[in-house]
């Protein structure tokens, strides 16, 4: 031991004047980066990058009217970054948890154009289908419901949320409390005389809606129920997870009939005439002689009233055939983050209708034609403070979390639920810990360590809603859509409003904007509808409204950043993405680059989100460096210092630290 403690101190000085050594040969390496000999070049370039924690500071602060000098520094700077950002780790540091779950219930009026579907964080909306409009809002507390289904009048909702209970469609008030037992399904009779529901015991229960009173009871906590369907008789349908299908009366509550799927059942539908139409877990559906094969787990299956069309919802979009088995196009989107859709065909109208995991509703007329889309969930964005010590999250409920203990404050119900789907949006606001929220009823800046309004904010208003601002940098301009006038650059004044430059033609709205660290230029992603064909475009002007660059591309959502050393903009549009140089300001395809959304972090590294990836990018020359898959998440937001990335989940927020 005494050795091993004399060698210690012998060698450890020996190391530190190693490490003397090495940093005192940076000035003469930094010289051999102008030598003639390529080889001495080259050596120089490699020492001075496994040196690179003691070289880093010397090179960035080396001064030399030499160009080519200065483009071999560049590129060691360049290698020692690529080299932090492959040693880069993405960290969980805090979970806010909030209540919250999957957006799964979707369900069709009979009588009229009303539809049902389950918010992501808990809740029931009330829709029209035609057109696609919002209407009210039944509020089961922050338990996520599960199911849901109209009685044949259309007054009526049966809703699965923690408990069973029927509520008055048009007020949103309870009127009876049908079961205390959670179900994964609900089912409501042709003719309105019976309801049923899956028991915490595995049973299905029949019952008087009007008293509550059990019918009767089928016990298959066996075979494991995964859905019910309510056929145009008087019978049920229970599809089981070992494959038995189980015919129930709903006069009785008693067991009529049984057959097999021939696999375990995941989602159930029945034709007119009773056929069921079955969707298994090896990914088969089946009806009749049919049988169809789709590579993503299916999340759902409806038919329409006369029997002519099968709609599957699944992760990736959703596929529609005729009752023969043919595939019939449509225009619905992919979903390009791999989040999974449930899908109906209206019991009246017709119309498909599809929901989307995160609470985005779309509605078409016909199936070749453009969806409406209104994206709805009760907590469905998030906003960082500019001081990073807070982060909201809004949607039908405003909370505001401290990051660093992780505590939330709730705001309830801050936007009115009668006035349309929550249209809100977010910005800093001039104080450190300030965001200004516009929401239907007007824009107020809220600071997050109060939880409460400070002060109110005037701008643009239209019957949709009002709509995203983005301040620049310095505080002086901030750009917006406003109503039907399109695009506009102002001047920030007390009060907002007045003075400015129309950016876009009318009719055309942002998606959203970045602007230059020097607030000399702004970029934008702006959408428009071109003859029924859904376009996104971006365009990049300097701050006195001067258009410099414009391009434009079929898609449904885009985005757009600029790059801190303002060389670059990046621009996405569905699933692909290009960057533009700021000096020619044409385009270049990055085909291997799979985001939707693209920030900056710095000039030198970027974060790209696509699904359940995020993506570390080196982007001197736009190579991936790290990747990581951090699960499936409604909204994403990069902290104002580019060190942490926010994630809203059902259940909560995760913030991530970026350790690079």
């Amino acid at each position: 031991m005494k050795r091993f403690l004399l060698a210690s101190l012998v060698l450890l000085p020996m190391c530190a004047a190693a490490q003397d050594t090495a940093g005192g040969d940076v000035p003469k390496l930094i010289a051999e980066l102008s030598a003639d000999d390529a080889s001495v070049r080259e050596r120089a370039a490699a020492r001075l990058y496994e040196l690179r924690k003691t070289s880093e500071a010397p090179l960035r602060a080396h001064r030399t009217d030499d160009a080519t000098l200065k483009a071999r520094i560049a590129w060691v700077l360049n290698r020692i970054e690529e080299r932090r950002l492959l040693d880069s780790e993405m960290a969980l540091e805090k979970v806010i948890e909030l209540p919250g779950g999957f957006s799964r219930a979707l369900a069709g009026s009979p009588a009229d154009g009303k539809f049902a579907t389950s918010a992501p964080c808990g809740g029931v909306g009330i829709w029209e289908a035609n057109p696609l409009r919002y209407t009210g809002f039944i509020d089961t507390g922050d338990r996520v419901v599960t199911a849901l289904a109209f009685d044949p009048e259309g007054k009526w909702l049966l809703v699965a949320a923690g408990a069973v209970g029927t509520w008055d469609a048009r007020s949103g008030v309870r009127e009876r409390e049908i079961s205390k037992d959670p179900s994964p399904a609900v089912a409501w009779s042709a003719d309105g005389e019976s309801v049923a529901y899956v028991s915490a015991a595995g049973e299905v229960v029949v019952a008087d809606p009007g008293t509550g009173t059990a019918k009767g009871r089928v016990n298959l906590a066996k075979e494991r129920v995964r859905c019910l369907a309510a056929a145009v008789d008087a019978t049920l349908v229970a599809g089981c997870e070992d494959g038995s299908l189980v015919t129930i009366s709903f006069e009785t509550g008693k067991e009529t009939a049984r057959a097999s799927a021939g696999g375990k059942i995941r989602a159930l539908a029945l034709m007119p005439d009773g056929l069921p139409v079955v969707g298994l877990a090896d990914g088969k559906i089946r009806w009749g002689k049919i049988e169809q094969s789709i590579l993503t787990p299916i999340r759902s299956l409806a038919t329409d009233h006369n029997g002519k069309r099968v709609v599957a919802g699944m992760d990736f979009g959703l596929l529609v055939w005729d009752s023969d088995g043919v595939p019939i196009p449509h225009n619905a989107p992919n979903n390009k983050r791999g989040e999974s859709l449930v899908a109906i065909i209206h019991p009246k109208l017709g119309r498909l209708i599809a929901l989307d995991i995160d609470g985005t509703v779309a509605a078409w007329r016909a199936p070749d034609q453009p969806a409406a889309a209104v994206h709805w969930g009760r907590f469905r964005d998030l906003q960082w403070t500019r001081d990073c010590k807070s982060i909201a999250a809004w949607g039908v409920d405003l909370v505001f979390a401290d990051v660093a203990s992780g505590k939330a404050k709730f705001v309830r119900d801050f936007t009115p639920l009668n006035s349309g789907p929550p249209g809100t949006n977010g910005f800093q606001g001039a104080g450190p810990d300030e965001i200004l929220i516009t929401s239907n009823e007007g824009a107020k800046v809220w600071s997050a360590s109060k939880a409460e309004p400070v002060r109110g904010y005037s701008t643009e208003k239209d019957e949709a809603g009002l709509h995203p601002e983005w301040t620049s940098p310095d505080g002086a301009f901030r750009i917006a859509t406003e109503g039907r006038d399109g695009v506009w650059l102002r001047p920030v004044h007390a009060g907002g409003g007045g003075g400015g430059s129309a950016l876009s033609r009318a009719n055309r709205y942002l998606l959203g904007a970045s602007w230059s660290p020097d607030s000399k230029h702004v970029g934008t992603s702006v959408a428009f509808d071109d003859n029924g064909r859904r376009k996104v475009g971006t365009l990049l002007f300097d701050s006195a409204g001067k258009r410099l660059f414009e391009d434009v591309e079929d898609g449904y959502a885009g985005s757009v950043a600029l790059d801190p050393g303002d060389r670059w903009i990046v621009w996405t549009v569905d699933d692909k993405t290009w960057r533009v140089p700021n000096g020619d300001l044409r385009r270049e395809a990055i085909s291997d680059l799979p985001v939707v959304w693209f920030r900056f972090l710095d000039a030198r590294a970027g974060l790209g989100i696509n699904g359940a990836e995020v993506t570390l990018w080196f982007t001197p020359d736009f190579r991936i460096a790290r990747t990581w898959n951090l699960g499936p998440f409604n909204a994403w937001e990069l902290s104002p210092d580019g060190k942490r990335l926010a994630l809203l989940r059902p259940g909560g927020i995760r913030i991530y630290r970026i350790d690079r």
